[in-house]
């Protein structure tokens, strides 16, 4: 359940986009692609290689990156996730928040604000318990955004309020 306090985006939500498929005829394409964040001409930032997943270590990212844009939507602060993870959001504020924003409120999203991302954690930071997604690289904790028109919508502040607390129940 989401509470009042973030939105919480994990890898695992079943939105899914298909990526574009490599076609030998095009080596320029393919080229192009590689270059891509992720694969994802949606996603804009930098691979990070750096935060690399070991078995034996308890953190770290299968493909990290540090995505500071989705589909011209910015994201402050950036974060740091999993290339899986970084096209989940894409498919999430793409398919999901930018026609909620328009349907409910009238306005596009042009930011998201991040409470966290990548944190090598446990889950909720309690002793004793099992390692948090953030861990992984694998969830994001949105707080808020702000539309074209200037308006920000908070999470903690406008939950059930409003046509800002009808977008945010249905993203």
């Amino acid at each position: 359940m989401i509470g009042p306090a973030a939105l919480v985006l994990a890898a695992g939500a079943g939105l899914a986009a298909p990526l574009p498929a490599a076609r030998p005829d095009r080596p320029a394409a393919v080229a192009a692609q590689s270059q891509m964040l992720c694969r994802d001409p949606r996603l804009a930032g930098t691979a990070r290689l750096d935060i690399i997943e070991a078995e034996w270590l308890a953190c770290g990212i299968d493909d990290p990156v540090r995505v500071t844009a989705v589909a011209g939507i910015r994201i402050t602060p950036p974060v740091l996730v999993g290339c899986r993870t970084a096209r989940r959001l894409a498919d999430w504020l793409t398919g999901v928040g930018q026609p909620a924003a328009r349907d409910e409120l009238g306005a596009g999203i042009v930011a998201v604000e991040v409470m966290g991302s990548y944190a090598c954690r446990t889950q909720n930071n309690a002793a004793g318990v099992r390692r948090s997604e953030h861990a992984r690289g694998r969830a994001v904790d949105i707080g808020g955004f702000r539309l074209t028109d200037g308006r920000p919508v908070s999470v903690a502040r406008d939950w059930g309020r409003g046509p800002e607390g009808a977008f945010l129940h249905r993203v």
